[in-house]
C-alpha cells in the first residue's frame, strides 16, 4: 500500500472538521509507517463438520502464498475459529476520559483481525477489499439451535443453492444488502458503496442479498494485547493491537494494529485503519527484493549485475537467460509459506513463474535457493525448469 494515507482521503464525504481530526492521526501514522509493508494473512479455510453432516459438497477457497486453488473439500475434521485465549479483562478498558474501549469492543476487534483486510484510508477500499471483508465476514457463522446462522450481524439463514458450473449444492449463508451495509457502518463509519458487485468465488448477489459459502479460518486464532489511547487538545484515537498466532497463543506469526476513533454508535468507535506485520516482514521484504532483483538481472542476461546477489563462494559459471528477456512475462514469484524468525545460515527456495512469450502456452520456472548471512540474503544457486 504505498500511496500517501493523507491522500487516500481525498474522495470522503464527511465534516471538514472530522476529516482533519482524522488526517491528523493518519499522518502520525504515515510516519511511523514509512518503510514498511502491508501484508495479509488468510487462513486457508476448511468446509464445517455440520455442513458436511447435512450431505452437501461444499465450494472451498484455499489461499497459499503466491497463488489461489480452488477445489472440493471432504474433510472430515472440523476448524473453526481459534477461540480467543482466555485472559481476565475488566469490562472497561478506560484510560481517558473521552476514550474507553469495552469487552464488547474488544471482541469485535478480536473478530475484524478475521474478516477486515488491511486498509487505510476511505479512498482506498476498491473491489478487492469488499469483496475479502464480505466473504471473510460470513463466511464462518455459528448455528443456533434452530438451525439459523449466527453471525457479526446477529441472526440470518442459511440456504441451499445450486451451483451450476460445479453441479453440487451448496450451503450458503443469505444476508441482505441493508443489514450488510448497517454492519460496514458499523465498523467504518461509511458505506458499503451503492454500485458494488461480488466478482469472487464464494460471494454472490441477487434481488438485494449477498450469498456467501461457508468455510472457516484454519488453526489461525488472535489474542488482545494492548491498546493506546491518545487524547490531544483537538483530537482522540486509539490503537488496539492482537497477537496472531498458529495453533497455540505462544506460536505468536504476526501482530495485527488497528486505530480507533470515537463515534456514537453501539461499539464506541469506528476502524480507520488496519495493518498486519509478520514478524519475520523484514526478511520477507529483503527475500522478495534479492528474488524480484536477480531475475531482472537474469533476463537481462546481465552477469555483472546477477554477480552482485550471488553467494561469494558461488563456483559455477555465471549465465543469464538465453532467450529473449524482453519478451519475457513474470506471473508470479513463490516461496516463503512458513512464518518465522529466520537466522543466518538458514535456506529459503524461491521460484519465479514466467511465460517465455505470447507463444509460450505453459509456465518456466526460474528456481533460486537463498542463504542468509551476516550481510543479508544472497542466491545460492539458481536454474531453470518446467
Amino acid at each position: 500500500m504505498k500511496r500517501r494515507l493523507l491522500e487516500a482521503y481525498d474522495a470522503m464525504m464527511m465534516p471538514e472538521s472530522c476529516a482533519r481530526r482524522i488526517e491528523q492521526s493518519l499522518e502520525r501514522q504515515m510516519k511511523a509507517r514509512q518503510g514498511r509493508r502491508n501484508v495479509g494473512i488468510y487462513a486457508p479455510p476448511k468446509r464445517n463438520n455440520w455442513a458436511l453432516a447435512a450431505g452437501l459438497v461444499c465450494l472451498v477457497l484455499v489461499l497459499s502464498v503466491g497463488g489461489t486453488f480452488l477445489f472440493l473439500n471432504a474433510a472430515n475434521h472440523t476448524a473453526a475459529k481459534t477461540p480467543e485465549p482466555a485472559v481476565t479483562h475488566p469490562s472497561v478498558l478506560e484510560t481517558t476520559a473521552q476514550f474507553s474501549l469495552t469487552e464488547d469492543g474488544r471482541a469485535f476487534l478480536a473478530d475484524m483481525c478475521y474478516y477486515m483486510p488491511d486498509w487505510a484510508g476511505y479512498a482506498s477500499l476498491n473491489d478487492e477489499f469488499w469483496n475479502d471483508f464480505l466473504y471473510l465476514s460470513f463466511t464462518d457463522p455459528n448455528m443456533s439451535e434452530d438451525r439459523k446462522a449466527l453471525t457479526v450481524c446477529g441472526e440470518t439463514e442459511f440456504v441451499s443453492t445450486y451451483q451450476e458450473d460445479l453441479g453440487v449444492v451448496e450451503t450458503q449463508v443469505k444476508i441482505s444488502r441493508e443489514r450488510v451495509n448497517d454492519y460496514v457502518n458499523l465498523a467504518m463509519g461509511c458505506d458499503l458503496p451503492e454500485d458494488f458487485q461480488p466478482n469472487q468465488e464464494g460471494l454472490s448477489y441477487a434481488d438485494g442479498y449477498f450469498y456467501v459459502s461457508l468455510s472457516d479460518f484454519g488453526s489461525t486464532g488472535y489474542s488482545f494485547r494492548d491498546w493506546e489511547p491518545h487524547e490531544e487538545a483537538y483530537d482522540t484515537y486509539a490503537l488496539v493491537y492482537f497477537d496472531c498466532f498458529v495453533d497455540q497463543p505462544e506460536n505468536v506469526v504476526a501482530t495485527v494494529s488497528f486505530v480507533i476513533y470515537p463515534a456514537e454508535n453501539e461499539n464506541g468507535f469506528t476502524v480507520i485503519s488496519k495493518e498486519m506485520s509478520f514478524i519475520d516482514e523484514e526478511d520477507r521484504q529483503e527475500i522478495r527484493r534479492v528474488v524480484s532483483d536477480f531475475a531482472e538481472a537474469y533476463f537481462a542476461a546481465d552477469v555483472g549485475k546477477m554477480r552482485e546477489y550471488l553467494e561469494e563462494s558461488f563456483a559455477w559459471q555465471v549465465e543469464g537467460y538465453s532467450g529473449n528477456g524482453e519478451a519475457v512475462s513474470i506471473e508470479n514469484i513463490r516461496g516463503l509459506s512458513e512464518t518465522k524468525q529466520r537466522q543466518v545460515g538458514d535456506v529459503e527456495f524461491m521460484a519465479v513463474e514466467f511465460l517465455e512469450g505470447d507463444w509460450s502456452d505453459s509456465l518456466s520456472y526460474l528456481s533460486m535457493e537463498l542463504v542468509k548471512q551476516e550481510d543479508g540474503w544472497k542466491v545460492r544457486s539458481y536454474g531453470l525448469e518446467k
